[in-house]
């Protein structure tokens, strides 16, 4: 669940009067728990070309599965952060729907899953 979103603006300023600002936007989750998208754009333009949860308060993952509609895993990782690219065997996969599994401990030691669906888009 999100709870805030705020975004800050820094501007700083040197002697001579030369000036740069750059803007940030925090998001805070509550947790723990894990946060899945539902698509995702493997295409290469380096936005959301990777399906990974966002893991919060999880101090262990387990596994994270994705299955296609023939019930093959295309992908599974341990690695918290690491997530598929749309392909299994180095192919790219067609545009359908894939079902995820996910399972982990959290830093409290009680054990989190959650299954789903994801469509990446092309």
């Amino acid at each position: 669940m999100l709870i805030k979103v705020q975004t800050f603006t820094l501007t700083v300023k040197n002697e001579l009067g030369c000036s740069a600002h750059d803007t940030v936007k925090l998001r805070v989750l509550k947790g723990p728990g894990f946060y899945v998208p539902n698509a995702f754009s493997p295409n290469g333009d380096g936005l959301n070309d990777r399906f990974r949860p966002a893991a919060v308060g999880i101090s262990n993952l387990e596994y994270f599965r994705i299955f296609n509609r023939y019930g093959d895993i295309v992908f599974e990782t341990s690695n918290i952060g690491e997530g598929w690219d749309g392909t299994y065997k180095g192919i790219k996969q067609n545009i359908s729907n894939y079902v995820w599994m996910i399972k982990g401990t959290d830093r409290l030691g009680s054990v989190k899953m959650l299954k789903g669906n994801v469509v990446p888009v092309r």
